[in-house]
């Protein structure tokens, strides 16, 4: 059994590599790493509507998520099967606000939501929660 200087050793380790942004446990090659997605954020000078302002998220850009290299595994949810529990409710209330704020001629019952899962690593997944014209 090790040690208690040993399990110390091997926190403060892993700790340095969280600290520096780095896994050194897990390293993937150049090619590997060439092929995930990388995803933006909302950039500097985009208006987001306030209503998105408000809910307690990252904001992206979807348009950039399907860029260059490869592409990404992408499904689309029904509301249903994205929130099962209610939980994300208020993200996407706040989206359908957003559009009624932006075209008065629109109610936000009108607006229609669609759900991208969109798989951007071997163990990472991220949500996209779109308002379509």
């Amino acid at each position: 059994m090790a040690s208690d200087s040993d399990y110390m050793s091997f926190l403060d380790k892993a700790n340095k590599q969280r600290d520096a942004g780095k896994d050194e446990a897990h390293t993937e090659d150049s090619a590997q790493q060439s092929k995930q997605v990388r995803t933006e954020t909302v950039e500097k000078g985009v208006k987001v509507p306030e209503q998105l302002k408000k809910i307690d998220a990252v904001l992206y850009e979807f348009a950039s998520l399907i860029a260059s290299g490869s592409k990404p595994d992408i499904e689309t949810l029904s509301e249903k099967s994205f929130d099962p529990r209610s939980q994300y409710s208020s993200v996407i209330k706040a989206v359908r606000a957003a559009v009624a704020a932006s075209d008065s001629k629109v109610s936000e019952s009108d607006v229609e939501v669609k759900v991208y899962r969109v798989e951007v690593g071997h163990s990472r997944v991220e949500y996209w929660v779109i308002a379509l014209d």
